[in-house]
């Protein structure tokens, strides 16, 4: 069986129901501290980081993927340490945009997010959690 079919009905579960949510979060987050805070995008996008990854390691717990075993408190924290390389690349195309395409500060950062979201789905289900899919 082809990795595409072996994990599809997990990587739509992760987009809709771990993604979306942590998205929001993350998004929320970013718009009130950039717009309604006046907070510089940076450390908005920081703030909003935390936030979203927060949401995700929950949801990705419970609702994403197959544990291997580990503790609460241990999965969530590879959660943050595998999504920080995709702050990384969101926070790279976040500034691209804003910098170099002088895109609006939330557009950019939902580009960020989305160069970002397949990383994160292979870090989750090959780093942190079983990579034996939940969904198929």
């Amino acid at each position: 069986m082809s990795i595409v079919r072996t994990y599809s009905r997990s990587l739509l579960a992760y987009g809709c129901i771990v993604s979306v949510p942590a998205a929001l979060a993350d998004w929320g987050t970013f718009g009130l501290f950039v717009h309604v805070l006046s907070v510089h995008y940076l450390p908005a996008a920081a703030a909003a980081f935390v936030a979203g990854t927060g949401v995700n390691a929950l949801l990705s717990r419970r609702f994403g993927f197959q544990s291997r075993g580990r503790g609460v408190l241990e999965e969530v924290g590879l959660v943050y340490l595998a999504s920080a390389t995709g702050f990384c690349l969101s926070t790279l195309t976040l500034s691209l945009c804003i910098e170099w395409l002088g895109l609006p500060p939330l557009v950019s950062k939902v580009m960020g997010s989305a160069s970002a979201f397949l990383l994160n789905f292979g870090a989750r289900q090959f780093f942190v959690f079983s990579s034996e899919p939940r969904w198929k």
